[in-house]
C-alpha cells in the first residue's frame, strides 16, 4: 500500500474486516495508513487550489488597474 489513495484497497479491507470476527491491530494501522495517504493527498490538492486561487486573483488585479496613459472604465 503505497502511492495515492485506492478506493479498491478499502472496500477490499473492509470486505476482510466484515468477515473477520477478530478485527487486528493489523487492519487498524492499515486504515490508518489509508486515512494518513488521503489527508496528504487532500493538502496537496489544497495547496494546488491555493495556487490557482492566487493566480486568479492577481490576473484580475492586474486587469482592473489601469496603465500608464490609460483611464478607469
Amino acid at each position: 500500500m503505497g502511492g495515492k489513495f485506492n478506493e479498491q484497497e478499502l472496500k477490499d479491507l473492509v470486505n476482510s474486516i466484515d468477515g473477520d470476527q477478530d478485527i487486528t491491530e493489523e487492519k487498524i494501522r492499515k486504515l490508518r495508513c489509508m486515512r494518513c495517504r488521503l489527508l496528504d493527498e487532500i493538502h496537496q490538492k489544497q495547496q494546488l487550489l491555493d495556487k490557482v486561487d492566487f493566480i486568479i486573483c492577481k490576473f484580475k488585479k492586474e486587469r482592473s488597474v489601469p496603465k500608464h496613459g490609460q483611464s478607469l472604465k
